[in-house]
């Protein structure tokens, strides 16, 4: 499926479908760590540094709080 890509209104769809069965929320984001779908709408458009470390890493990030202390706009959960 080259060139298609997830776009605000589904990855809300998606947030608001996964809250209502796991109960804690969730943010989405883009292939450059956009925030398009969250719990927390406040945050749609932010930069998600998590989201950045594993996107330059390649890999999971485990973002504990001596790592989420260097993350600006980082928000526990």
């Amino acid at each position: 499926m080259a060139g298609w890509r997830l776009d605000t209104k589904m990855a809300q769809d998606i947030v608001a479908r996964t809250m209502r069965i796991i109960d804690t929320n969730i943010n989405v984001m883009d292939a450059r760590g956009r925030i398009i779908g969250s719990g927390d709408r406040e945050r749609i458009g932010e930069l998600h540094e998590g989201a950045l470390l594993v996107l330059s890493q390649g890999r999971v990030v485990d973002i504990d709080d001596a790592v989420a202390r260097h993350l600006h706009g980082y928000v526990r959960g």
